[in-house]
């Protein structure tokens, strides 16, 4: 069986742990975010990826097929990076209308 976990920060909720266990011989794959469950699938030998919204990221983790073995990867992007960099620096200046 292999195992992987990513940690990543999010700034609404903290610390997160997201991670994937995939069965060498059964293939199922059970992915989980801290101590949930959010997926759980069978017999996955082949490349697959599961895509999970977490607040406003979008999350891809995928399984890949690298001859007798797999690969894990994980992809976290914002779904909103303009509002994100905005809320960055809107605390920045302290400019009012007259």
């Amino acid at each position: 069986m292999c195992e992987s976990r990513w940690t990543f920060y999010d700034p609404q909720s903290g610390t997160q742990t997201l991670g994937l266990y995939h069965g060498a011989d059964s293939g199922h794959v059970l992915v989980f975010h801290n101590s949930n469950v959010l997926i759980i699938d069978f017999g996955i030998r082949e490349s697959k990826s599961y895509t999970i919204q977490h607040n406003d990221s979008l999350i891809t983790l995928g399984i890949e097929r690298a001859g007798s073995s797999f690969d894990y990867t994980f992809h976290r992007k914002s779904l909103y990076p303009e509002e994100t960099l905005l809320g960055k620096f809107k605390n920045c200046f302290s400019w009012k209308p007259r």
